[in-house]
């Protein structure tokens, strides 16, 4: 989504890019000294995918000119309506102890995920607390599985009785002449009747791990509306699927967020963003 171009162009049918709005200079300056234009989107987009909403600060000169856009934390913000019926953001920064802030409607930009009440967007986390919870369990299993494996790679087998003393030695030696890196694939020499037994490096319930955990994959991809491909799930994914893949992206999940972002940007009171609003409007992608 960041990588998209962006630009303001005309509102009218001939659609001219307009290089000399306020908006235009953020664009390719950036939009404020610490945030590139391509990283505030990033961090507008992601934050409203995991948190529901996103906002940033419009700031103004004198004049009325829009001079800069602000990332506020969407965890240090409170909306709540006033006795007014205006909507109102209270922002608390951190360390808590700076002064608080509230800013108006007209003073942010607000990027929002589907909402049930018509205000606030509601975290797709939220929504599939169930799923992601059993891809959290699924995580934590698979984990202390490895932290707590007590398997063999192979066992040394024979007929013949073995004081205990001679099984250490054996073992020892095994151990310093195959455990090392610099001992795979040498030859091994097994006197006394003995056998090498490899054991299975996976069994029937490890393989059923690993397909739990590539489906809780796939409950992500579900979740925000992309490719399990996209996720690093591509098992079942050849050169042309993957391409079509691709274009199923563009088409269903980054042209409705281009969308979103330009509803956003349009629907920021005209006289704080767009003091020549009649000019100009923004355009993603």
């Amino acid at each position: 989504m960041a990588a998209q171009p962006c630009a303001i162009v005309r509102s009218d049918e001939q659609r001219d890019e307009i290089d000399t709005h306020d908006v235009a200079r953020l664009i390719r300056d950036g939009v404020n000294p610490n945030e590139t234009w391509a990283e505030f989107i990033e961090t507008l987009v992601s934050t409203t995918l995991l948190r529901g909403n996103a906002t940033a600060s419009i700031n103004t000169d004198t004049r009325g000119r829009t001079t800069s856009l602000t990332t506020l934390p969407w965890p240090q913000i409170t909306v709540r309506i006033s006795d007014a019926g205006l909507l109102l953001f209270d922002f608390v920064p951190l360390p808590p102890s700076l002064p608080r802030r509230t800013f108006l409607r007209e003073d942010v930009l607000w990027l929002k995920d589907r909402s049930d009440d018509g205000l606030l967007g509601v975290p797709r986390l939220q929504r599939s607390a169930a799923a992601m919870a059993y891809a959290v369990q699924i995580q934590a299993t698979a984990q202390f599985f490895s932290a707590n494996l007590a398997r063999a790679g192979g066992l040394l087998t024979t007929d013949q009785h073995m004081a205990d003393d001679l099984k250490a030695r054996l073992k020892s030696d095994w151990d310093t002449a195959f455990k090392q890196p610099s001992g795979k694939g040498k030859t091994a020499v097994l006197s006394g009747g003995m056998e090498w037994k490899p054991l299975l490096a996976m069994t029937g319930e490890d393989a059923q791990l690993v397909e739990a955990r590539a489906w809780s994959v796939q409950d992500v991809a579900r979740l925000f509306n992309i490719s399990p491909w996209l996720l690093g799930e591509s098992t079942r994914m050849n050169f042309a699927s993957s391409r079509e893949a691709m274009r199923s992206f563009a088409t269903l999940t980054l042209a409705p967020w281009c969308r979103r972002v330009e509803a956003a940007f349009q629907a920021c009171p005209y006289r704080k963003l767009y003091p020549n609003w009649r000019e100009g409007r923004v355009e993603v992608g």
